[in-house]
């Protein structure tokens, strides 16, 4: 069955990270400023150096997995890829200057998503598809009136981690209930028919969302790849 991809955006203490203690066989890559905090299988990276070095862990850590269970996770959690899109930043502001800055950010955040390809795609080095969960921050820009990701330069231009899926939630604090929204704003999309455009996050199973998404994509590609 093809693996899930699904990107799941918030402001700060939302309750995106709270959404995946319903996952099984998951993995967690944490890096997020502080200790990652769920009964999860997890990594926590203290420092960032560069992107090799982060892809480097996750293959290491990915065995250490295997030898724990006896089998690699189903899922592989970026908790948060904002936060690495901001040590990817910092690393080329300190190293590099001019046009050269970015022209980096740009080479390190291409590492990173090439990476995310391959881990989705049966056809790598574990032989098996992975399921990628994306965890983004927003802000509110308020020359655009709405919500946006952290992130900048030509990589924010054409839609940062938004534009890598298909599938993507938006969780907001409204009120005193947490709402996760699947279609209706600029920051959520579904191909899955029937979904609610909103709905209570106590209610909302991210695992079982995942595998929702699975079987649409694995329909779609039984049916309509050529």
């Amino acid at each position: 069955m093809s693996a899930a991809k699904i990107l799941i955006t918030g402001m700060s203490n939302a309750g995106k990270t709270t959404l995946l203690k319903t996952l099984q066989n998951c993995l967690v890559i944490s890096r997020d400023g502080k200790p990652f905090s769920l009964p999860l299988p997890h990594v926590n990276i203290p420092d960032y150096e560069n992107m090799d070095d982060v892809l480097a862990i996750i293959t290491e850590k990915l065995e250490v997995y295997k030898k724990k269970t006896g089998e690699y996770p189903d899922t592989i959690v970026f908790d948060s890829a904002s936060r690495i899109f901001t040590d990817v930043e910092t690393y080329c502001l300190r190293k590099y200057s001019g046009y050269d800055v970015w022209s980096n950010v740009n080479k390190e955040m291409t590492k990173l998503l090439d990476a995310i390809r391959q881990l989705q795609d049966s056809n790598n080095g574990w032989n098996k598809a992975f399921n990628i969960v994306i965890i983004a921050h927003i802000v509110w820009d308020a020359e655009a009136k709405r919500y946006i990701e952290t992130c900048k330069g030509s990589f924010a231009k054409i839609g940062g981690f938004l534009s890598t899926v298909d599938y993507a939630i938006n969780i907001d604090l409204v009120g005193k209930k947490r709402i996760v929204t699947h279609h209706g704003n600029n920051l959520s999309r579904t191909l899955i028919e029937g979904m609610p455009e909103k709905e209570e996050a106590d209610n909302f199973n991210l695992q079982e969302y995942l595998d929702k998404v699975r079987i649409q994509i694995s329909k779609v590609t039984e049916q309509w790849s050529i």
